[in-house]
């Protein structure tokens, strides 16, 4: 393994080769609203931090600053946004010196400036240039994930270009950094981001000063008015383009927050590590010679331990690619600014202080303001293909009431961008009959060093009801009997991503087993882990895990770089695989890097990124302490790059013998289980991006077997391809009774010529009738294996099967008749509110029974998860559901709905 290093050696490394004579290319930013948007989010989340600053066990010297980032935002979003202001601005002429303001020497110069110049107590001016090097970090930190530089492999680019465009890095690039915007406007108000802006131009010279650049300066505030124009206007006014992008791959709008590497929460949370930093050379004593080469300047070194001499040929090549083609790439779809702003009668000012050199970016009205454009019309909701039965939504909160049988109960949390309700299940882990509720919020943080350390929330399920109505204990913090965190040495853990009810020590008490797919990412490797904690009679779950899952690097054959997204726990299943009465631990890492069969191969497909692995790990008493992912019972690999295998795990009950029992119900006694893997960004050629496929495995019946585990690996029964680009077909899969299986295609365009592109499709498929060592497309398969007709997303980009729910007959509540049925949700639909469906499969043809939206124009995200269970005990079903992106308690924090008897 490489020796680690420190960011700062990495950082100089790439300055060098800026400044020796070779081309220099350009590293466009993530886009304007993203910069300003993760350096808001950071701003947030360092607020949050100070008022719970006295749990934290560390001392943080960015706390010192919080109130001065916070007081002035207008030069914090100038300077997030800043290192991209000569960029494509005068043909090329300050394109190097654009490429200069991303990486620490510019920063260090700024700091010996500063301490040249000013003088403590530093004055209001010297505070202003001080938040604005904030906001530049800020810029910097997101653009090396986002892009893939210093040697990433796994950037979030990269992926995009991996999953979408076969591998074209230069697509993937222009689509991310112009279209990230417009999904970000999608998915909420950009108010925050609507401010003056302001720049210290004087001192921002004089720093470049210091790195041999002469700058002009009404040429850098022409650049600068130019980016605030576009900025304001993605910010204020309500621009079209979304469709324009999103159109383009399903990847950006499902992938842009969550991805563990580039994604809006990694960059925001780095920003944090890094802003930490700055604040300690800021605290310093300014006599401190920063370009002293036995004090090498170090912004934050856990950032990039990646040997760069390993790496910079190929950043080269990325940068001397983006320039060739910098200027026709961003003509396609206009970029908006002046013209837009116009428009809307607006226009952009910028006035100088004499004293201060800093310039004030504003926008005011026009004189003469001209007639307004029509507003383009709102997209009406489509209705579902399947509309046998069809009734009108209902707001799932309907009337306001929070009632013990009837109405809905609302569950939030305090803090900012927590996520609360990413996944849920129920068990009861103190064996006393009644199931607990157990919601994860694995954004949560207790401590600024320790961002995404992540809880999850036991909750006495039944006593919920007796909730006063509007009472403060819907606080989950409040609620909860029990509360679990991530390990505080693991920062971005994002402890209780996933989570699964299982019986590993096989004493009839259930156990939780926690996904934690960022562990490692301090050392830029999401290797991720499983913690287990188990249940006692009488007592509830262990305080700490009786059993922790992580990644073996000790046997790892790839090389350094290749295998950093690991991300053990993004996906858990727990299931009784082998008939012996104890859930067992499904463990899926979509991912994950594998290798090909043949290690001597030199074949390009050697190391296979992000194929996915799957591991099983069974049932026993001997389950304690810790393990390695290499210990597992049996092992399964996706087969080739980019194909996510294991998003998506199922395993279905194969009946004894066929015909018993019609339509979804009536299964006979268990033949055999088909263990089922989807893998949604499967293609199957160059042309067919993220096509999806489900794998279906048979598990051994290792109880009539005198072995007491199973093989290492499972014999393959069938595979089953989507048809069409974009499809994800395979993105979720849960299972239903005789032998019949529910897929979701999350991201599935309607072929029935309304455009209804990325509706989403969810099908039943009759995997007893499956042959065994069929290898066929979705179009091929007969009528007697697709069972009815499918569900049909509502809306463009409505992502229908994002989550599902099987409710099975005998199941939590009082079902009537006498067939299963599904709650299946389109979290964006109706720009982003969501709402949930009541689907009957017993017909033929489907029937929607019931369904509830979210809140008009919260853009809260209804149907992140689903779970039905008799919740109060009344013998009714009731229905949770939650909204991971609502905003009325606080910003992006989520909640949980309870809807009783419905």
């Amino acid at each position: 393994m490489v020796s680690l290093k420190t960011a700062v050696k990495t950082l100089l490394a790439i300055t060098l080769l800026l400044t020796s004579g070779r081309p220099a290319g350009l590293v466009d930013g993530c886009g304007t609203s993203v910069h300003g948007e993760i350096a808001y989010r950071a701003s947030q989340l360092l607020s949050a931090s100070v008022q719970q600053a006295s749990s934290s066990p560390h001392t943080a010297p960015v706390l010192d600053f919080e109130a001065l980032i916070r007081e002035h935002k207008e030069l914090l979003l100038a300077g997030s946004f800043f290192p991209d202001w000569g960029y494509n601005c005068i043909e090329l002429k300050w394109n190097d010196a654009a490429e200069q303001a991303h990486w620490p020497p510019f920063v260090e110069a700024a700091l010996v400036h500063l301490f040249e110049t000013y003088t403590q107590p530093w004055t209001e001016h010297a505070k202003q240039v001080m938040v604005f090097l904030f906001g530049v970090v800020a810029h910097s930190l997101s653009d090396l994930s986002w892009h893939s530089l210093v040697g990433l492999q796994e950037g979030f680019i990269r992926a995009q270009a991996g999953t979408s465009f076969n591998g074209n890095f230069s697509v993937a690039h222009t689509l991310a950094d112009n279209g990230g915007d417009f999904v970000l406007s999608h998915m909420r108000k950009l108010d925050h981001l609507v401010t003056n802006w302001i720049v210290p131009v004087k001192d921002v010279i004089a720093i470049y000063t210091k790195r041999n650049f002469t700058i002009v300066e009404p040429e850098l505030v022409q650049c600068l008015v130019k980016g605030y124009a576009e900025a304001q206007a993605k910010a204020k006014l309500d621009l079209p383009l979304f469709e324009s992008y999103a159109i383009q791959t399903p990847f950006l709008m499902k992938n842009v927050e969550e991805y563990p590497m580039g994604g809006f929460y990694d960059m925001t949370e780095w920003t944090l590590q890094c802003w930490n930093g700055l604040a300690g050379y800021l605290n310093k004593d300014p006599s401190t010679d920063l370009t002293s080469p036995d004090k090498p300047f170090n912004l934050c070194d856990e950032l990039m331990e990646i040997n760069f001499e390993k790496h910079h040929h190929h950043h080269q090549q990325q940068q001397q690619q983006q320039q060739q083609q910098h200027i026709v790439r961003r003509e396609v779809i206009p970029r908006p600014g002046f013209e837009d702003l116009e428009k809307a009668g607006l226009t952009t000012h910028t006035e100088t202080d004499p004293n201060t050199g800093a310039v004030t970016f504003s926008i005011q009205k026009l004189e003469q303001t001209p007639p307004s454009p029509p507003a383009p019309p709102v997209p009406t909701a489509l209705p579902p293909k399947v509309t046998q039965g069809d009734i009108s939504c209902s707001p799932i909160n309907e009337e306001g009431t929070d009632t013990t049988s009837s109405g809905t109960k609302t569950l939030y949390h305090p803090q900012a961008y927590a996520s609360l309700g990413h996944a849920l299940v129920m068990g009861d882990f103190d064996g006393d009959g009644v199931q607990e509720l157990v919601v994860s919020a694995p954004h949560f943080m207790r401590d600024i060093l320790v961002p995404s350390q992540g809880a999850v929330y036991i909750l006495p399920a039944k006593a919920l009801s007796s909730i006063a109505v509007g009472s403060t204990s819907n606080d989950i913090q409040v609620l909860a009997t029990q509360t679990l965190y991530g390990d505080p040495e693991e920062p971005q853990s994002r402890f209780g991503y996933s989570l699964a009810v299982v019986d590993l020590n096989q004493d009839g008490i259930d156990d939780l087993a926690v996904g934690a797919p960022g562990t490692g990412a301090k050392d830029i490797n999401y290797d991720g882990s499983v913690h287990v904690f188990f249940g006692h009679r009488g007592q509830g779950l262990s305080t700490k895990p009786d059993l922790r899952i992580g990644y073996d690097r000790s046997k790892v054959m790839i090389p350094d770089g290749l295998n950093v997204l690991t991300g053990i726990g993004q996906t858990l299943l727990g299931v009784d695989l082998t008939g012996s009465g104890y859930r067992d631990l499904v463990i899926g890492m979509p991912t994950a890097t594998t290798i090909h069969p043949d290690i001597n191969t030199d074949s390009s497909d050697k190391f296979r990124l992000q194929a996915g692995r799957v591991v099983g790990f069974l049932a026993t008493s001997h389950h304690q302490g810790s393990k390695l992912d290499t210990d597992a019972d049996w092992e399964l690999q996706g087969e080739s790059s980019y194909t996510w295998f294991g998003s998506s795990i199922a395993t279905v009950d194969i009946p004894s013998a066929e015909g018993e029992g019609e339509g979804v119900g009536g299964a006979g006694s268990v033949q055999k289980k088909i263990l089922v893997v989807g893998s949604p960004a499967f293609a199957p050629g160059p042309e067919n991006s993220m096509v999806g496929n489900i794998q279906g495995y048979i598990i051994p019946d290792v109880l009539s077997n005198t072995a007491t585990t199973a093989t290492k690996s499972l014999k393959k029964l069938f595979t089953i391809h989507g048809d069409s680009k974009f499809q994800q077909f395979g993105s979720g899969l849960a299972s239903l009774e005789n032998g019949l299986l529910a897929v979701g295609s999350v991201s599935e365009s309607l072929a029935d010529g309304t455009g209804t592109w990325q509706a989403g499709v969810l099908r039943i498929i009759n995997v007893a009738t499956i042959m065994n060592g069929t290898d066929i497309k979705l179009s091929g398969l007969v009528p007697s294996i697709v069972v009815g007709s499918p569900l049909y997303g509502s809306q463009k980009t409505g992502q229908l099967s994002s989550a599902f729910a099987v409710v099975s007959k005998g199941g939590g509540g009082t079902v009537s008749g006498s067939s299963p049925y599904l709650w299946v949700s389109e979290p964006f639909v109706n720009g982003e509110d969501g709402r949930v469906i009541r689907w009957e499969t017993s017909s033929g043809a489907g029937e929607i029974k019931q369904c509830f939206h979210g809140e008009e124009h919260s853009r809260s995200r209804l149907g992140t998860q689903i779970l039905s269970a008799d919740i109060n005990g009344d013998g009714r079903e009731d229905l949770v559901v939650t909204a991971s992106h609502d905003s009325r308690y606080a910003e992006l924090s989520g909640t949980v709905m309870i809807r009783y008897g419905v």
